[in-house]
Protein backbone atom coordinates (compact mmCIF):
# COMPACT_ATOMS: atom_id res chain seq x y z
CA UNK A 1 0.00 0.00 0.00
CA UNK A 2 2.74 2.39 0.77
CA UNK A 3 4.55 2.15 -2.46
CA UNK A 4 0.77 3.02 -4.25
CA UNK A 5 0.95 6.22 -2.29
CA UNK A 6 4.85 6.81 -3.13
CA UNK A 7 3.65 6.46 -6.98
CA UNK A 8 0.71 8.42 -6.40
CA UNK A 9 2.69 11.52 -5.04
CA UNK A 10 5.24 11.25 -7.44
CA UNK A 11 2.80 11.56 -10.38
CA UNK A 12 0.95 14.26 -8.52
CA UNK A 13 4.01 16.47 -7.91
CA UNK A 14 4.73 15.78 -11.83
CA UNK A 15 1.46 17.16 -12.87
CA UNK A 16 1.23 19.78 -10.25
CA UNK A 17 4.95 20.81 -11.80
CA UNK A 18 3.58 20.58 -15.51
CA UNK A 19 0.42 23.24 -14.66
CA UNK A 20 2.60 25.59 -13.46
CA UNK A 21 4.50 25.76 -15.86
CA UNK A 22 1.99 26.34 -18.39
CA UNK A 23 0.44 28.70 -16.13
CA UNK A 24 3.63 30.79 -14.90
CA UNK A 25 6.24 30.51 -16.93
CA UNK A 26 5.88 33.53 -19.86
CA UNK A 27 9.22 32.70 -21.29
CA UNK A 28 9.67 30.11 -23.85
CA UNK A 29 12.35 27.21 -22.08
CA UNK A 30 15.19 28.51 -25.11
CA UNK A 31 15.82 31.44 -23.46
CA UNK A 32 15.70 29.99 -19.43
CA UNK A 33 19.33 29.01 -20.21
CA UNK A 34 20.61 31.75 -22.30
CA UNK A 35 23.90 33.10 -21.34
CA UNK A 36 24.49 36.98 -21.61
CA UNK A 37 23.74 38.06 -24.80
CA UNK A 38 27.90 39.13 -25.41
CA UNK A 39 28.30 35.36 -25.94
CA UNK A 40 25.09 35.12 -27.46
CA UNK A 41 26.82 35.09 -31.29
CA UNK A 42 26.36 31.30 -32.63
CA UNK A 43 29.72 29.25 -33.45
CA UNK A 44 29.84 28.22 -37.18
CA UNK A 45 28.70 24.17 -36.93
CA UNK A 46 30.95 21.73 -38.60
CA UNK A 47 29.56 20.58 -41.99
CA UNK A 48 27.33 17.48 -41.99
CA UNK A 49 27.25 14.87 -44.52
CA UNK A 50 23.87 14.02 -45.71
CA UNK A 51 23.71 10.63 -45.89
CA UNK A 52 21.63 8.58 -48.78
CA UNK A 53 21.68 9.46 -52.63
CA UNK A 54 23.15 12.24 -53.53
CA UNK A 55 20.78 13.71 -55.97
CA UNK A 56 17.42 12.67 -53.98
CA UNK A 57 15.55 15.69 -54.69
CA UNK A 58 13.74 15.31 -50.64
CA UNK A 59 17.08 15.63 -48.89
CA UNK A 60 16.92 18.15 -46.03
CA UNK A 61 19.91 20.81 -46.37
CA UNK A 62 23.00 20.45 -43.78
CA UNK A 63 23.09 22.20 -40.84
CA UNK A 64 25.27 25.20 -42.27
CA UNK A 65 22.72 26.25 -44.80
CA UNK A 66 19.83 26.81 -41.93
CA UNK A 67 19.11 30.69 -41.72
CA UNK A 68 20.15 31.40 -38.30
CA UNK A 69 19.15 34.85 -37.29
CA UNK A 70 22.41 36.93 -36.12
CA UNK A 71 21.92 37.93 -32.13
CA UNK A 72 22.95 41.58 -31.91
CA UNK A 73 24.89 42.54 -28.89
CA UNK A 74 21.95 44.67 -27.93
CA UNK A 75 19.47 42.29 -25.97
CA UNK A 76 15.63 43.01 -27.20
CA UNK A 77 13.59 45.54 -25.27
CA UNK A 78 11.77 43.62 -22.84
CA UNK A 79 8.54 45.60 -23.85
CA UNK A 80 9.25 44.20 -26.91
CA UNK A 81 9.39 40.74 -25.53
CA UNK A 82 6.20 37.95 -26.78
CA UNK A 83 5.07 35.92 -23.75
CA UNK A 84 3.07 32.38 -23.47
CA UNK A 85 2.71 29.22 -21.65
CA UNK A 86 5.36 26.34 -21.83
CA UNK A 87 2.55 24.93 -24.62
CA UNK A 88 2.50 27.83 -26.52
CA UNK A 89 6.29 28.11 -26.99
CA UNK A 90 6.54 24.36 -28.11
CA UNK A 91 4.07 25.69 -30.76
CA UNK A 92 5.89 28.47 -32.10
CA UNK A 93 8.99 25.86 -31.98
CA UNK A 94 6.86 24.02 -34.93
CA UNK A 95 6.33 26.98 -36.50
CA UNK A 96 10.06 28.20 -36.88
CA UNK A 97 10.62 24.14 -37.82
CA UNK A 98 8.35 24.41 -40.89
CA UNK A 99 10.31 27.87 -41.71
CA UNK A 100 13.30 25.49 -42.51
CA UNK A 101 11.34 23.58 -45.04
CA UNK A 102 9.60 26.24 -47.33
CA UNK A 103 12.24 25.90 -49.60
CA UNK A 104 10.07 22.92 -50.22
CA UNK A 105 6.57 23.25 -49.49
CA UNK A 106 4.17 26.03 -48.49
CA UNK A 107 4.20 27.16 -45.63
CA UNK A 108 0.92 29.41 -44.29
CA UNK A 109 0.40 32.53 -41.97
CA UNK A 110 -2.83 33.67 -41.39
CA UNK A 111 -2.63 37.34 -40.19
CA UNK A 112 -6.77 38.01 -39.05
CA UNK A 113 -7.29 41.89 -37.45
CA UNK A 114 -9.30 44.85 -37.47
CA UNK A 115 -8.82 48.50 -39.33
CA UNK A 116 -5.03 48.43 -38.44
CA UNK A 117 -3.53 46.13 -40.62
CA UNK A 118 -6.23 46.82 -43.56
CA UNK A 119 -4.63 48.01 -46.92
CA UNK A 120 -1.38 45.54 -45.95
CA UNK A 121 -0.42 47.18 -43.57
CA UNK A 122 1.93 45.54 -41.05
CA UNK A 123 1.17 41.92 -43.01
CA UNK A 124 2.88 43.24 -46.08
CA UNK A 125 6.35 44.15 -44.09
CA UNK A 126 5.98 40.04 -42.59
CA UNK A 127 5.32 39.17 -45.37
CA UNK A 128 7.98 40.15 -47.26
CA UNK A 129 10.37 39.38 -44.64
CA UNK A 130 9.47 35.94 -44.92
CA UNK A 131 9.54 35.34 -48.67
CA UNK A 132 13.11 37.91 -48.77
CA UNK A 133 14.51 34.74 -46.37
CA UNK A 134 12.67 31.77 -47.09
CA UNK A 135 10.97 32.17 -50.80
CA UNK A 136 7.19 32.75 -52.24
CA UNK A 137 5.98 35.01 -54.18
CA UNK A 138 2.50 36.27 -54.34
CA UNK A 139 0.03 38.11 -51.76
CA UNK A 140 -1.61 35.10 -50.63
CA UNK A 141 -5.26 35.65 -50.39
CA UNK A 142 -6.91 38.63 -51.98
CA UNK A 143 -10.61 39.96 -52.33
CA UNK A 144 -12.07 42.38 -55.24
CA UNK A 145 -13.77 44.81 -52.98
CA UNK A 146 -12.93 45.60 -49.54
CA UNK A 147 -13.39 48.62 -47.69
CA UNK A 148 -9.83 50.01 -47.66
CA UNK A 149 -7.89 49.08 -51.05
CA UNK A 150 -4.69 46.71 -50.77
CA UNK A 151 -1.42 47.84 -51.61
CA UNK A 152 -0.51 44.26 -52.70
CA UNK A 153 -2.21 44.04 -55.79
CA UNK A 154 -4.30 46.49 -58.48
CA UNK A 155 -7.65 45.37 -59.30
CA UNK A 156 -10.99 46.78 -60.46
CA UNK A 157 -14.25 45.10 -60.95
CA UNK A 158 -17.28 45.53 -64.01
CA UNK A 159 -20.79 45.08 -63.32
CA UNK A 160 -23.00 44.24 -60.12
CA UNK A 161 -20.25 43.43 -57.53
CA UNK A 162 -21.57 43.47 -53.78
CA UNK A 163 -19.32 42.99 -50.93
CA UNK A 164 -21.73 41.34 -47.62
CA UNK A 165 -19.44 41.01 -44.27
CA UNK A 166 -20.55 38.23 -41.58
CA UNK A 167 -19.64 41.17 -38.68
CA UNK A 168 -20.22 44.54 -38.30
CA UNK A 169 -23.03 46.54 -37.40
CA UNK A 170 -24.63 44.96 -41.31
CA UNK A 171 -23.66 41.59 -40.89
CA UNK A 172 -25.37 38.72 -42.47
CA UNK A 173 -24.29 35.65 -40.77
CA UNK A 174 -24.56 33.47 -44.07
CA UNK A 175 -21.09 35.93 -45.03
CA UNK A 176 -19.41 34.73 -42.04
CA UNK A 177 -17.30 32.34 -44.52
CA UNK A 178 -13.25 31.87 -44.52
CA UNK A 179 -10.78 33.28 -44.65
CA UNK A 180 -12.08 36.80 -44.52
CA UNK A 181 -15.68 36.32 -42.82
CA UNK A 182 -17.31 38.55 -45.72
CA UNK A 183 -17.88 37.78 -49.44
CA UNK A 184 -18.37 39.21 -52.47
CA UNK A 185 -21.23 38.65 -54.29
CA UNK A 186 -21.25 38.57 -58.77
CA UNK A 187 -24.25 38.87 -60.62
CA UNK A 188 -24.16 38.08 -64.46
CA UNK A 189 -21.99 39.16 -66.83
CA UNK A 190 -19.52 40.81 -63.81
CA UNK A 191 -15.80 40.85 -64.22
CA UNK A 192 -12.90 40.90 -61.73
CA UNK A 193 -9.41 42.12 -63.67
CA UNK A 194 -6.29 41.67 -61.58
CA UNK A 195 -3.01 43.37 -61.88
CA UNK A 196 0.62 43.73 -60.14
CA UNK A 197 0.67 46.91 -58.24
CA UNK A 198 4.37 48.20 -58.76
CA UNK A 199 4.18 50.07 -55.45
CA UNK A 200 3.67 46.56 -53.61
CA UNK A 201 6.74 44.74 -51.70
CA UNK A 202 8.99 42.78 -54.28
CA UNK A 203 8.09 39.07 -53.20
CA UNK A 204 4.47 40.53 -54.13
CA UNK A 205 4.59 41.80 -57.86
CA UNK A 206 4.44 38.61 -59.90
CA UNK A 207 2.87 35.07 -58.87
CA UNK A 208 1.91 31.80 -61.07
CA UNK A 209 -0.81 30.28 -59.41
CA UNK A 210 -4.27 31.38 -58.77
CA UNK A 211 -7.19 29.38 -56.35
CA UNK A 212 -10.35 30.47 -56.29
CA UNK A 213 -12.99 29.74 -53.52
CA UNK A 214 -16.49 30.33 -53.49
CA UNK A 215 -19.65 28.98 -52.28
CA UNK A 216 -21.59 27.00 -54.85
CA UNK A 217 -20.54 26.29 -58.04
CA UNK A 218 -20.28 29.65 -60.01
CA UNK A 219 -18.67 29.45 -63.58
CA UNK A 220 -15.76 31.30 -64.42
CA UNK A 221 -13.32 32.42 -67.46
CA UNK A 222 -10.13 33.92 -67.68
CA UNK A 223 -8.65 35.96 -70.29
CA UNK A 224 -5.84 35.32 -71.13
CA UNK A 225 -5.80 32.06 -71.45
CA UNK A 226 -4.20 30.72 -68.69
CA UNK A 227 -1.13 27.48 -68.72
CA UNK A 228 -4.05 25.05 -67.27
CA UNK A 229 -7.50 25.83 -65.87
CA UNK A 230 -10.07 23.50 -64.16
CA UNK A 231 -12.22 21.68 -66.32
CA UNK A 232 -15.84 22.18 -64.41
CA UNK A 233 -17.06 24.44 -61.93
CA UNK A 234 -16.44 23.66 -57.86
CA UNK A 235 -16.11 25.04 -55.07
CA UNK A 236 -12.18 25.35 -55.00
CA UNK A 237 -10.90 26.20 -58.57
CA UNK A 238 -6.89 26.49 -59.38
CA UNK A 239 -5.28 28.32 -62.36
CA UNK A 240 -1.44 28.36 -63.59
CA UNK A 241 0.20 30.87 -66.22
CA UNK A 242 3.82 32.28 -66.94
CA UNK A 243 4.79 34.47 -63.77
CA UNK A 244 5.19 38.10 -64.61
CA UNK A 245 2.30 38.48 -66.80
CA UNK A 246 0.36 41.86 -65.89
CA UNK A 247 -3.29 41.22 -65.85
CA UNK A 248 -6.21 38.50 -65.47
CA UNK A 249 -9.96 39.24 -65.84
CA UNK A 250 -12.57 36.59 -64.57
CA UNK A 251 -15.27 36.41 -65.88
CA UNK A 252 -18.42 35.18 -64.07
CA UNK A 253 -22.19 34.84 -64.62
CA UNK A 254 -22.97 34.79 -61.10
CA UNK A 255 -21.10 33.61 -58.30
CA UNK A 256 -20.28 33.93 -54.48
CA UNK A 257 -16.53 34.14 -54.06
CA UNK A 258 -14.87 33.62 -50.51
CA UNK A 259 -11.41 34.28 -51.92
CA UNK A 260 -8.42 33.76 -53.90
CA UNK A 261 -4.86 32.84 -53.66
CA UNK A 262 -1.98 34.35 -55.40
CA UNK A 263 1.20 32.06 -54.87
CA UNK A 264 4.14 30.99 -56.57
CA UNK A 265 5.47 27.57 -55.29
CA UNK A 266 6.79 27.06 -52.22
CA UNK A 267 7.75 29.37 -49.55
CA UNK A 268 6.09 31.26 -47.09
CA UNK A 269 2.38 33.08 -47.52
CA UNK A 270 1.30 35.86 -45.13
CA UNK A 271 -2.33 36.69 -45.43
CA UNK A 272 -3.45 39.93 -45.21
CA UNK A 273 -7.69 39.48 -43.55
CA UNK A 274 -8.53 42.69 -42.53
CA UNK A 275 -11.52 43.10 -40.66
CA UNK A 276 -13.02 46.56 -40.51
CA UNK A 277 -15.25 47.11 -37.02
CA UNK A 278 -14.19 43.31 -36.30
CA UNK A 279 -13.56 42.42 -32.64
CA UNK A 280 -12.08 38.91 -33.21
CA UNK A 281 -15.23 37.05 -31.28
CA UNK A 282 -17.06 35.07 -34.30
CA UNK A 283 -14.40 32.53 -35.29
CA UNK A 284 -16.78 29.91 -33.60
CA UNK A 285 -19.77 30.83 -36.01
CA UNK A 286 -17.86 29.97 -39.10
CA UNK A 287 -18.67 26.66 -40.71
CA UNK A 288 -16.26 23.91 -39.79
CA UNK A 289 -16.06 22.56 -43.01
CA UNK A 290 -14.42 25.74 -43.95
CA UNK A 291 -11.77 25.24 -41.43
CA UNK A 292 -11.25 21.98 -42.84
CA UNK A 293 -11.33 22.96 -46.75
CA UNK A 294 -9.01 25.64 -46.01
CA UNK A 295 -6.16 23.41 -44.41
CA UNK A 296 -6.47 21.08 -47.05
CA UNK A 297 -5.60 23.43 -49.52
CA UNK A 298 -3.24 25.08 -47.71
CA UNK A 299 -0.31 24.75 -44.51
CA UNK A 300 -1.11 26.83 -41.30
CA UNK A 301 1.85 27.58 -39.41
CA UNK A 302 0.91 30.34 -37.52
CA UNK A 303 -2.42 32.20 -37.37
CA UNK A 304 -1.97 36.05 -35.72
CA UNK A 305 -4.93 37.80 -33.85
CA UNK A 306 -4.95 41.36 -33.72
CA UNK A 307 -8.18 43.01 -32.49
CA UNK A 308 -9.12 44.78 -28.99
CA UNK A 309 -9.44 48.08 -30.90
CA UNK A 310 -13.23 48.27 -32.05
CA UNK A 311 -14.10 46.67 -28.49
CA UNK A 312 -12.23 49.55 -26.28
CA UNK A 313 -14.83 52.48 -26.50
CA UNK A 314 -17.49 50.55 -24.82
CA UNK A 315 -15.47 49.51 -22.11
CA UNK A 316 -16.29 51.34 -19.16
CA UNK A 317 -14.32 49.02 -16.53
CA UNK A 318 -12.30 45.97 -16.12
CA UNK A 319 -15.42 43.79 -15.36
CA UNK A 320 -16.25 44.96 -19.41
CA UNK A 321 -13.20 43.99 -20.08
CA UNK A 322 -13.02 40.68 -18.65
CA UNK A 323 -16.47 39.95 -20.28
CA UNK A 324 -15.33 40.97 -23.74
CA UNK A 325 -11.63 38.94 -23.17
CA UNK A 326 -14.01 35.44 -22.42
CA UNK A 327 -15.08 35.85 -26.06
CA UNK A 328 -11.92 36.29 -27.30
CA UNK A 329 -10.84 33.35 -25.15
CA UNK A 330 -13.37 31.05 -26.56
CA UNK A 331 -12.76 32.12 -30.68
CA UNK A 332 -8.78 31.22 -29.74
CA UNK A 333 -10.26 27.81 -28.33
CA UNK A 334 -12.20 27.23 -31.55
CA UNK A 335 -9.13 28.05 -33.57
CA UNK A 336 -7.55 25.54 -31.73
CA UNK A 337 -9.52 22.96 -31.72
CA UNK A 338 -10.16 23.52 -35.92
CA UNK A 339 -6.42 23.56 -36.28
CA UNK A 340 -4.47 21.77 -33.67
CA UNK A 341 -0.94 22.12 -32.84
CA UNK A 342 -0.86 25.68 -35.15
CA UNK A 343 0.37 28.42 -32.55
CA UNK A 344 -1.79 31.74 -32.00
CA UNK A 345 0.20 34.91 -31.46
CA UNK A 346 -2.69 37.27 -30.08
CA UNK A 347 -1.49 41.04 -31.06
CA UNK A 348 -2.97 43.30 -28.04
CA UNK A 349 -4.52 46.47 -29.25
CA UNK A 350 -2.61 49.71 -29.76
CA UNK A 351 -2.19 52.99 -27.55
CA UNK A 352 -5.40 55.22 -28.24
CA UNK A 353 -6.31 58.26 -27.44
CA UNK A 354 -4.59 62.40 -27.40
CA UNK A 355 -4.06 60.89 -23.14
CA UNK A 356 -4.48 58.25 -21.33
CA UNK A 357 -8.12 59.32 -20.20
CA UNK A 358 -9.70 59.14 -23.35
CA UNK A 359 -10.35 55.68 -23.34
CA UNK A 360 -10.89 54.36 -19.60
CA UNK A 361 -11.29 50.84 -20.82
CA UNK A 362 -7.74 50.69 -22.55
CA UNK A 363 -6.16 49.48 -19.27
CA UNK A 364 -8.37 47.17 -18.65
CA UNK A 365 -8.57 45.74 -22.03
CA UNK A 366 -5.21 45.14 -22.92
CA UNK A 367 -4.30 43.08 -19.47
CA UNK A 368 -7.86 41.49 -19.85
CA UNK A 369 -6.66 40.36 -23.00
CA UNK A 370 -3.25 39.43 -22.53
CA UNK A 371 -4.43 37.37 -19.66
CA UNK A 372 -6.91 35.48 -21.29
CA UNK A 373 -4.42 34.74 -24.22
CA UNK A 374 -1.75 33.56 -22.00
CA UNK A 375 -4.39 31.49 -19.97
CA UNK A 376 -5.57 30.01 -23.24
CA UNK A 377 -2.31 28.84 -24.24
CA UNK A 378 -1.82 31.88 -26.65
CA UNK A 379 1.51 34.05 -27.23
CA UNK A 380 1.04 37.44 -26.23
CA UNK A 381 2.79 40.39 -27.51
CA UNK A 382 1.20 43.70 -26.37
CA UNK A 383 1.63 46.44 -28.84
CA UNK A 384 0.22 49.29 -26.60
CA UNK A 385 3.71 47.89 -24.49
CA UNK A 386 5.77 48.29 -27.76
CA UNK A 387 4.66 51.63 -28.66
CA UNK A 388 5.69 53.42 -25.27
CA UNK A 389 2.85 52.08 -22.79
CA UNK A 390 -0.36 54.16 -22.02
CA UNK A 391 -0.17 57.81 -23.92
CA UNK A 392 2.36 57.19 -26.54
CA UNK A 393 -0.13 57.44 -29.13
CA UNK A 394 0.50 61.34 -28.64
CA UNK A 395 4.26 60.87 -29.24
CA UNK A 396 3.30 58.79 -32.37
CA UNK A 397 1.23 61.53 -33.58
CA UNK A 398 3.61 64.32 -32.96
CA UNK A 399 5.68 62.65 -35.37
CA UNK A 400 3.12 61.44 -38.21
CA UNK A 401 3.43 57.58 -36.98
CA UNK A 402 -0.55 57.67 -36.50
CA UNK A 403 -3.22 59.87 -37.86
CA UNK A 404 -5.01 62.62 -36.14
CA UNK A 405 -7.58 60.48 -34.98
CA UNK A 406 -5.40 59.17 -32.52
CA UNK A 407 -6.11 55.37 -33.25
CA UNK A 408 -4.94 54.29 -36.55
CA UNK A 409 -1.13 54.02 -37.45
CA UNK A 410 0.38 55.72 -40.53
CA UNK A 411 2.01 53.96 -43.38
CA UNK A 412 4.98 55.00 -41.85
CA UNK A 413 3.69 54.07 -38.51
CA UNK A 414 2.37 50.57 -39.27
CA UNK A 415 5.60 49.80 -40.52
CA UNK A 416 7.39 50.56 -37.55
CA UNK A 417 5.04 48.27 -35.39
CA UNK A 418 5.76 45.40 -38.29
CA UNK A 419 9.77 45.49 -37.88
CA UNK A 420 9.56 45.87 -33.85
CA UNK A 421 7.81 42.47 -34.53
CA UNK A 422 9.99 40.94 -36.95
CA UNK A 423 12.21 41.86 -34.21
CA UNK A 424 10.33 39.94 -31.88
CA UNK A 425 10.20 37.03 -33.69
CA UNK A 426 13.47 37.12 -35.06
CA UNK A 427 14.99 37.38 -31.18
CA UNK A 428 12.95 34.29 -30.27
CA UNK A 429 13.71 32.05 -33.52
CA UNK A 430 17.52 33.13 -32.96
CA UNK A 431 17.53 31.67 -29.50
CA UNK A 432 15.55 28.40 -30.28
CA UNK A 433 17.72 27.66 -33.29
CA UNK A 434 21.34 28.09 -31.11
CA UNK A 435 19.99 25.92 -28.12
CA UNK A 436 18.54 23.18 -30.66
CA UNK A 437 21.88 23.35 -32.81
CA UNK A 438 24.80 24.06 -30.03
CA UNK A 439 23.12 23.35 -26.69
CA UNK A 440 26.46 22.03 -25.07
CA UNK A 441 27.49 25.32 -25.56
CA UNK A 442 24.49 27.34 -23.99
CA UNK A 443 24.56 25.45 -21.09
CA UNK A 444 27.53 26.19 -19.87
CA UNK A 445 27.61 28.15 -16.34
Amino acid sequence: MKSWASWGLMWGSFLALWVALNTWMPAPPWRLFSPPAGRMAPMAPKPVQVLGLPDAPNASPPLTTVDVEPLDSVPLPPSWKIAGSARAWFQLGTFFQKLEQAHRMQVDVYHWGDSQIEGDRITGALREHFQKKHGGQGAGWVMPLTPAPTFAVRQSTTGEVRRVAGFGPRRDAEARRLPFLAVNRFDSASTWTLRSNPMARAHCQTWSNMALWQAGEGQWDVSPRTTSSPSAAAPWQAWTHEEGLDGRTWRTAGATLLGANLTSGPGVYVHNLAMRGGSGTLFDDVPDADWHLLQEQTNPALVVLQFGGNAVPSIANAKGARRYAQKVGQNIRHIQAQWPGVPILFIGPSDMGKNVNTYPGLQHTVTALRDTALANHALHWDLQAVMGGPGAMKRWVDQRWAGDDHVHFSVRGAQEAAQRLIQALAHERALWANRRIQPAKLMEP
